[in-house]
């Protein structure tokens, strides 16, 4: 009796080409906010004050402020990394140096007591 009509639905878009994408990557840029103590201060207080009522904006601003820490941190172990690597290599050469000096200081003692004999 009754018949259910097809009911017609739009196609569904297409999906991005490369060149779209590309062109969007290009103009999407992050603002990056510049840490200082005080604003390091503010967010800890609002943290501390009302951690489960945080707004969304002072939530990302929390976040933010934690990731440029530890990237700042990842910097820094990077940078002793660098340094202990060079202080072992100089280590190695004093050692090196050490070494052949006291060889040759005993060859000298050996041709000294050989002379008074």
């Amino acid at each position: 009796m009754f018949r259910k009509s097809k009911t017609q639905q739009p196609a569904p878009p297409t999906a991005p080409g490369i060149e779209e994408i590309l062109e969007d990557v290009e103009t999407f840029k992050i603002p990056q906010a510049y840490v200082t103590e005080a604003r390091t201060a503010e967010l800890q207080n609002a943290l501390l004050a009302e951690p489960d009522n945080l707004s969304l904006k002072i939530w990302w601003q929390v976040f933010d402020d934690y990731e440029h820490k530890v990237k700042k941190l990842a910097a820094i172990n990077e940078k002793i990394d660098v340094q202990k690597t060079q202080l072992q290599s100089c280590k190695r050469k004093l050692e090196n140096n050490a070494e052949g000096l006291r060889v040759a200081l005993q060859k000298q003692l050996e041709l000294i007591q050989e002379g008074l004999h």
